[in-house]
C-alpha cells in the first residue's frame, strides 16, 4: 500500500506541475503577426467618355433615365460617364471643361433634350439611335453605328441624317 500512496503523490505532483505550466502558457500573449496590406492598383483611365445632358421637366429624358442608369452600371469603370442636368448651376462650367479637356476646344452642340454623345480621342459622336439600354451599350462599345455626326446636320432645316 505504501507504494501506491507514493505513486499517487507522484502523479499528483506531476499533474500539478503540468497544470502550472499550462496556466503559464495560457497567460502568455501572442504577438500580432505583421500583415502586409495590399493596396489596390489604380484603375486605368478610360479612353472613352459618354455624356448625357437632360432636363428634369422633359418627358423624353424621364423615359430615358432608367436606361441611362442601367447603361452606366453595365459600363462600370471601362467608360467614363458624365451626367449634366439642364438646371445645374454649374452646367456651363461642366460643358466648358469637357470642351477644353476632352474635345480640344471644339464646341458641344446641344439642340434638344436628351442629348447624348461619346468622346473618343478628341472626337465627338452624337447618339441618335433607340433609347434602349442594349442599343446604347452597343453604340458606346462601337459595335453598331447609332449616332450621327455634327457635320452631317444640315443647318438650313436642322434635320439629322443617319450614318
Amino acid at each position: 500500500m505504501p507504494k501506491s500512496k507514493t505513486s499517487s503523490k507522484n502523479t499528483k505532483s506531476t499533474k500539478s506541475k503540468q497544470n502550472k505550466t499550462k496556466s503559464k502558457s495560457k497567460s502568455v500573449k501572442k504577438s500580432p503577426k505583421n500583415k502586409t496590406v495590399k493596396t489596390a492598383k489604380p484603375l486605368p483611365e478610360p479612353e472613352d467618355t459618354v455624356v448625357f445632358i437632360y432636363a428634369n421637366w422633359c418627358p423624353h429624358c424621364l423615359d430615358m433615365k432608367p436606361n441611362w442608369y442601367e447603361l452606366k452600371n453595365q459600363l462600370g469603370h471601362t467608360v467614363e460617364t458624365i451626367e449634366i442636368e439642364d438646371s445645374d448651376f454649374d452646367k456651363e462650367m461642366k460643358l466648358y471643361t469637357i470642351e477644353n479637356q476632352k474635345l480640344n476646344g471644339k464646341t458641344i452642340d446641344v439642340r434638344g433634350y436628351p442629348t447624348m454623345f461619346k468622346i473618343h480621342n478628341g472626337h465627338i459622336d452624337y447618339y441618335g439611335g433607340n433609347r434602349t439600354t442594349s442599343d446604347m451599350y452597343n453604340w458606346v462599345k462601337g459595335n453598331i453605328s447609332g449616332g450621327y455626326s455634327k457635320s452631317k446636320i444640315r443647318k438650313s432645316n436642322l434635320s439629322i441624317k443617319s450614318k
